[in-house]
């Protein structure tokens, strides 16, 4: 392997340590969703919980005891589920209300109902429901929003179609919130060490090599020959 090549090498060996030393950087400090329960019933239409300004609010809702019996709206294709509409309201601390249409389906014989869409049928402000909103199904993926007051906020079931008398046997309003991990040391001196071991060993590969000049007794001999053109013992 010639010296250029040899030179090429290590350019692209130091290029690859930086790059997994960028790539230890980014697991240095990883984000994730941090979820808090703030407000929770069992068999009961209704919840409440005091949140902040900037809150994302999720409200958690569990089918009720009989809901998966029937009657259900019958499906509006050939080979289509079988539907529950459930009414939510969530109030904001001024009392305006926001009015989500939370549609279940059914798949007999399984008995648990699933998230067929979510709507909104009134916005009354208080609760940004935007980052839950999905643009290729045109539903949302959740009842709630960014919480725009300070106070307590509450969730009522208000009507099922068909009816249903019993409560959701869970309704909980949690909020969540994006949080960094606390960095990895490992991490952050694995990715110091191979991005500066990277740019040595790429500063070594691009150097130039230096054309070393000949010893000066050579050169002297040279300009001898080149004067009398003769030929000199050593």
């Amino acid at each position: 392997m010639g010296l250029r090549n040899i030179r090429k090498l290590i350019v692209f060996i130091g290029f690859m340590f930086i790059i997994t030393g960028f790539v230890l950087f980014s697991l240095a400090s990883r984000k994730e969703i941090v979820t808090e329960i703030v407000g929770k019933t069992e068999r009961q239409w209704s919840v409440s919980a005091p949140l902040q300004k900037s809150d994302r609010m999720v409200v958690e809702i569990r089918q009720g005891i009989n809901w998966s019996i029937g009657p259900f709206e019958p499906p509006d294709y050939e080979g289509g589920p079988y539907l529950l509409g459930v009414d939510i309201d969530v109030k904001n601390p001024l009392g305006n209300t926001t009015k989500f249409f939370l549609i279940l389906a059914s798949r007999p014989p399984n008995p648990i109902l699933t998230i067929w869409s979510i709507e909104i049928l009134r916005q009354g402000g208080g609760l940004n429901p935007t980052p839950f909103y999905d643009e290729k199904t045109k539903t949302y993926h959740q009842i709630g929003g960014i919480v725009e007051y300070d106070g307590m906020y509450n969730v009522t079931v208000v009507n099922i179609y068909p009816p249903r008398y019993d409560p959701p046997t869970y309704l909980g309003i949690r909020k969540e919130k994006t949080a960094t991990e606390n960095p990895s040391i490992h991490f952050l001196e694995g990715g110091i060490v191979m991005v500066v071991g990277g740019a040595i060993a790429m500063l070594i590969g691009l150097r130039s090599p230096k054309h070393r000049a000949p010893p000066k007794r050579k050169l002297e001999r040279q300009k001898l020959k080149t004067s009398f053109g003769g030929n000199f013992l050593p």
